[in-house]
């Protein structure tokens, strides 16, 4: 790691831009990008993950996915029921049924709709 954070150091963000597009040509990062992970590695940053944001939480959870797995098994579950059980939203629910699970249609008494009509 000693050897990025001297390359870092001794060579300045144009000359990283330029030998990184030459590296990687049209896949290469962005210049904004490229240039905020200099100012980054100048500062001590070594690791290449990026920061914990702040914000909402997901509720598209592997423990969501598995719940909803074993809840749409049972035939009269609805989609709201799912969410008002889980606590999460319907949106929620939906797109895990959709995406997740591959679902074209609601279980329980709304089955005879399609996901797209929500």
């Amino acid at each position: 790691m000693w050897q990025l954070n001297f390359a870092v150091k001794s060579i300045f963000r144009l000359q990283i831009l330029e030998l990184i597009r030459k590296a990687y040509g049209d896949a290469a990062l962005s210049r904004t990008t490229i240039f905020e992970w200099h100012k980054r590695f100048r500062e001590g940053t070594e690791s290449v993950k990026d920061d914990e944001r702040s914000g909402r939480s997901t509720s598209r959870t592997d423990n969501n996915i598995a719940a909803i797995d074993k809840m749409v098994k049972d035939r009269n579950v609805t989609y709201r029921l799912i969410a008002d059980t889980l606590g999460i939203p319907k949106t929620v629910v939906l797109r895990i049924l959709r995406e997740d699970m591959k679902k074209r249609q609601c279980p329980g008494a709304l089955g005879s709709k399609k996901f797209d009509s929500f």
